[in-house]
């Protein structure tokens, strides 16, 4: 398993793929640190899984899976209503998000959620792999990146769209690899999870489900 300890405070290196940059470490002596999801549960745990931000289109998956006749009945018997601080942009600016969330476990209350405490995730088997892993939401599609917009004015939209690795500490995940050279491959699955999450956004907000103040989103090139 991957020490990712080493790895914080290394160079980020920008890598362009289907319209996403992904910002991905590298180290002083020319690796790579690359992420494909194993199924080993280690991001769904404290001291991970400090929240889960819910677009529309996952709560239209969930609720069909759950076998809910309406998004109301899902999100009021699944879901808490957050709002929270955070910092994003370039640089770094203080913002405030609202939207819904899953509940964690079936007692999680709208605090737990906006502080950020960390709790297991209900739908963990014993063996760590994910009762729900075809319909999971997008935030656990995307780690362990931070979708982050920064201004770019020579695109067409103004943003550029960042795919940020996020710094870990104290996780113990089987899904990360050490590469001299970046495979596009290992990077096909999270671009596209990343682009579908930020088109997936946009209609979120569209539909009022999310708010977000001081950060512009914008939707990727094809």
């Amino acid at each position: 398993m991957v020490d990712l300890q080493k790895w914080n405070g290394q160079e980020l290196h920008p890598f362009h793929t289907r319209g996403v940059v992904f910002e991905i470490p590298r180290s002083t002596d020319g690796y790579f640190l690359l992420h494909r999801c194993s199924e080993c549960g280690g991001c769904c745990r404290p001291p991970l899984l400090k929240r889960i931000m819910l677009t529309y289109a996952d709560m239209i998956r969930l609720s069909q899976h759950f076998g809910y006749s309406s998004l109301d009945e899902f999100r009021a018997k699944e879901c808490v209503k957050v709002e929270f601080k955070f910092l994003a942009g370039a640089p770094l600016t203080e913002s405030t998000a609202s939207g819904w969330c899953l509940k964690r476990n079936s007692e999680e209350r709208p605090e737990d959620s906006t502080s950020g405490r960390p709790l297991r995730c209900r739908f963990l088997n014993e063996d760590n792999s994910c009762k729900i892993y075809p319909v999971r939401p997008s935030p656990c599609r995307i780690w362990p990146y931070e979708v982050r917009f920064r201004p770019n004015p020579d695109k067409s939209s103004g943003m550029d769209i960042t795919a940020l690795y996020l710094p870990q500490k104290d996780v113990e995940c089987e899904g990360f690899i050490e590469k001299r050279t970046i495979k596009r491959w290992l990077l096909r699955e999270p671009a596209l999870e990343t682009s579908r999450y930020i088109m997936e956004m946009q209609e979120t907000i569209n539909r009022g489900l999310y708010e977000q103040t001081m950060v512009k989103f914008t939707t990727p090139a094809p």
